[in-house]
């Protein structure tokens, strides 16, 4: 079955020919189009772009983030058909938001985050110092001789290596908790940097609330225009050596 809606939306304002909304907690169903026909004018141009989707059964919002900027959204028109009977309710044309970038503030707790990251590498450091200062000890000064060559009591043996042991135990768990505090600050960091050189939405997104009452495989056609639009005249000339003649092939680029 066919249904065809028709709609116009801006930013603050939906009217569509299906009198009926679908409920705020209807489910979201991602979708991509793909251009299917494209007629050029003096001034403009109409397009159309196909949409195939499986729909599940009952409410939901088909959500496609791939629509050009520079369409005219009052124009919108969007035909359906699948297996079953469709619905199309509201339709919305909107550029997503993209989240205020105070690049002070982010450039604030990144010198923040190096600070501590800064930190954390001293430590590493240290520790790394201790370590080998415990194993220096534990070859230069062996345990079971005295100042003057004498042999010394067991229990002072391993009073020495359990002090030398323990020193590098404690030196390992500090750098290995230090260097899991700066994997976690480089992907904080790496975040930010993201955020801050965060590019403004390219493209539109388009809403449409429809309702299936069973699951199914549906195809919509979008059709809107774009103004200011032109066309370029693209051509394609093949030579076979083993024919007379040459042939061509002329196409438009939009």
């Amino acid at each position: 079955m066919r249904i065809t809606a028709k709609c116009l939306a801006t930013t603050s304002l939906v009217l569509v020919t299906t009198a009926f909304a679908l409920p705020s907690w209807a489910a979201d169903v991602d979708a991509t189009s793909a251009i299917d026909t494209v007629t050029v004018y003096p001034d403009g141009a109409t397009v159309t772009r196909i949409i195939t989707v499986d729909l599940p059964s009952g409410d939901s919002t088909l959500v496609a983030k791939d629509f050009p900027l520079g369409l005219d959204t009052s124009s919108i028109r969007v035909e359906g058909e699948g297996g079953a009977k469709l619905t199309i309710g509201t339709i919305d044309a909107r550029t997503p938001r993209a989240a205020p970038v105070n690049l002070p503030e982010l450039d604030k707790r990144i010198e923040a985050l190096n600070d501590q990251r800064a930190d954390l590498q001293g430590a590493i450091d240290s520790a790394n110092a201790r370590r080998k200062f415990a194993e220096h000890f534990a070859e230069a000064s062996p345990a079971g001789i005295g100042d003057k060559g004498e042999a010394r009591p067991i229990a002072e043996w391993r009073t020495a290596f359990a002090a030398v042991g323990e020193e590098i135990a404690s030196a390992d768990t500090a750098v290995r908790d230090a260097t899991r505090k700066m994997r976690e600050i480089d992907r904080q960091i790496a975040q930010l940097e993201v955020e801050r050189k965060a590019k403004p939405p390219s493209k539109l997104e388009v809403r449409m609330d429809i309702a299936a009452p069973a699951a199914a495989k549906a195809t919509l056609r979008v059709t809107y225009n774009v103004r200011n639009a032109r066309w370029l005249p693209l051509y394609d000339a093949r030579l076979d050596t083993g024919a007379p003649t040459t042939r061509s092939r002329s196409s438009a680029l939009c």
